[in-house]
Formats: structure tokens, C-alpha cells, sequence
């Protein structure tokens, strides 16, 4: 393809992307590589509007002739807070007792993912921009909020985040799906497909 866009939301490792654009550079291929980076409906959104040739999305995908959507290993994410936080020493935690509390996301939350935070008062949400903002955020003490395992390894065994005890559970599992476009598939999108669907 002389260009491919990709579409992926900010939950997703980056490290597959930016190993297709090393693949790419390294062949001398004639692609450049459009990388663009949205959370929930917006990716789907961007990728309408941007015609991008791939997409990743944790949202549930509309079936159609003109795309191929395969399914990619399940990503899990936890309900946490720092170790000093008043919710992170508690040994049981309610909806009630979340909404004291500054609730960080990315985006917000949609119904379709089922999340257990999904019906907390909004005036206890604060959006940022990404999701490495986002760990920072909690990382400071000032709120909670769901993130990735793969995100937050290194921190979960220090024990510097630690889930919360949450009645309805604090870990959240995403299924992500990555949707391309059968028209515009060239080598390059067919590559990255491969090396998704590979992935551990």
C-alpha cells in the first residue's frame, strides 16, 4: 500500500505498531505508515473518517461484506488505586463508597463493555488524555480507575497499585478486534494482522 492508516485504541499495547512501522522501514517499502490513537466509539469514528485500512477496537464490531473483523487475545485490565489511597485500605468496596472518590478514564465508559464503574455519578469523573496520564494520575493519589495489566506490571508487584476489593469484582476483561478493510488490504496491513492475531 503506498499508505496505511491504522486506528487503535489507547488500551491496546503499542508495541505491535510501532514493530510493523520498524518492519516497514527496514524492507525500504514504498508505505508510509499513518498511526492514530482513540479510546472507545472514537476509534471507530476516526477510522469512518480517516478511511483507515485497519482498526483495532474493544467495542463489539457491526458485520459487513467489505470488512474482515477477527478476533485478538483477550486484554485484562484492574480497578485500582495507589497504596496510600483511602479506597486501595479498605477490605471491602461498594458502588456507594466508589463515589466518594475521583473516578480517572480516558474517555469515559460505555454500556456495551459491561464495566462496573459504568453507573458511578459523573460527578466524581475526571477525563485525561491517555492512559499513561491516566496511571500517573493514580499514581499521585488522586483517584482510581481501570488499567491494563500490561500497564501496570511492574507496579502491581512493588505493590505501589493495588486492586480494589470490589463487591462486583475489579478486574475487567476486554475483547479486542481488529477489523480491516478487504478492498484496501495490501501486504503491509496483511502483516500487522498476522502479527496481532500472534500475540500471546
Amino acid at each position: 500500500e503506498p499508505v496505511l492508516r491504522v486506528v487503535f485504541d489507547a488500551i491496546v499495547p503499542l508495541t505491535p505498531f510501532l514493530s510493523l512501522v520498524r518492519d516497514v522501514r527496514s524492507a525500504k517499502a514504498p508505505t508510509r505508515v499513518t498511526l492514530s490513537v482513540d479510546s472507545l466509539d472514537g476509534v471507530t469514528q476516526r477510522f469512518e473518517q480517516e478511511q483507515a485500512q485497519v482498526m483495532v477496537t474493544v467495542l463489539p464490531v457491526e458485520t459487513s461484506p467489505s470488512l474482515e473483523v477477527r478476533s485478538l487475545p483477550k486484554l485484562r485490565a484492574r480497578l485500582v488505586a495507589h497504596r496510600t489511597h483511602p479506597l486501595a485500605k479498605l477490605t471491602k468496596v461498594t458502588p456507594e463508597v466508589l463515589a466518594e472518590h475521583v473516578l480517572l478514564t480516558v474517555r469515559g465508559s460505555d454500556p456495551r463493555l459491561r464495566l462496573a464503574t459504568a453507573e458511578l455519578d459523573r460527578q466524581s469523573t475526571v477525563h485525561v488524555s491517555d492512559f499513561h496520564s491516566k496511571k500517573a494520575a493514580i499514581a499521585e493519589g488522586l483517584g482510581f480507575g481501570w488499567l491494563p495489566d500490561w500497564l501496570i506490571e511492574r507496579e502491581l508487584e512493588r505493590g505501589e497499585l493495588r486492586p480494589l476489593k470490589l463487591t462486583q469484582g475489579a478486574v475487567h476483561v476486554f475483547e479486542p478486534r481488529v477489523v480491516v478493510r478487504t478492498s484496501h488490504a495490501g501486504r503491509a496491513s496483511r502483516a500487522l494482522v498476522t502479527h496481532l492475531t500472534s500475540q500471546p
